[in-house]
């Protein structure tokens, strides 16, 4: 890995090489900050190309907010998630997600419903994280559904 001023000067030598020389940069990366900074993104799953486009473009096809929850009871908030508000949850390392419209309003709602049972909530904009979970139903990390 690099440590943070050899990355930032890194990216300056790729957008100055790619800026002066038009010269076309592949680069593979796990990180997806580093992802950030490309043009275009192709997103692999087990050798399959699963998506291919500009990173914010990406992040666009995910309309809503992504919120994640840890609760004491996920099995039975998911399916009170679902029964009460029809949302299906995905559960990504101890923790649930879903993309809901109304994000920071709606957490209001969760807490107000659901507080004794939620150890912490967020709501977020689409990452490319989002994205990868969504295409591939697994969080990166750990590679778990």
């Amino acid at each position: 890995g690099l440590d943070p001023e050899a990355r930032l000067d890194f990216w300056k030598v790729m957008h100055d090489v790619h800026r002066e020389d038009r010269a076309t940069i592949l680069f593979t990366t796990h990180w997806f900050e580093d992802a950030e900074h490309a043009e275009r993104l192709a997103i692999l799953d087990n050798g399959r190309l699963i998506a291919l486009a500009a990173p914010d473009e990406l992040k666009r096809q995910i309309a809503h907010d992504t919120v994640s929850i840890r609760s004491l009871q996920p099995d039975q908030m998911a399916a009170d998630l679902n029964a009460r508000h029809g949302i299906e949850v995905q559960h990504l390392n101890g923790c649930l997600r879903f993309e809901n419209r109304r994000g920071p309003a709606f957490i209001t709602e969760l807490l107000t419903t659901y507080g004794d049972r939620i150890e912490s909530i967020q709501a977020s904009r689409p990452s490319l994280e989002d994205v990868y979970i969504r295409h591939t139903g697994k969080d990166f990390k750990r590679g778990e559904k």
